[in-house]
């Protein structure tokens, strides 16, 4: 949604930010391959209550592969 965009993008500088962690294992619904933490990184992508806060407004999910020759790149957007 173009307005969800918008907000997103203005509140990104105060509340903004993105995270590092191990693949949720709620992406096996998505992605027909193992997650090995070692190989695969989930990145969030989001919007938190304070500057120090953990994100809880998320606006992004995103898979990447930990090599850098491997091009692979899963998203899930906020519906």
């Amino acid at each position: 949604d173009p307005a969800d965009v918008l907000l997103f993008n203005l509140q990104f500088e105060e509340r903004g930010g993105a995270e590092l962690f191990d693949p949720a294992e709620d992406w096996q619904e998505h992605v027909d391959f193992d997650l090995n933490p070692d190989f695969f990184a989930e990145v969030v992508i989001g919007l938190a209550d304070s500057e120090d806060g953990e994100i809880n407004d998320v606006f992004a999910r995103i898979l990447l592969c930990r090599e850098k020759d491997h091009k692979l790149c899963h998203i899930i957007w906020r519906e």
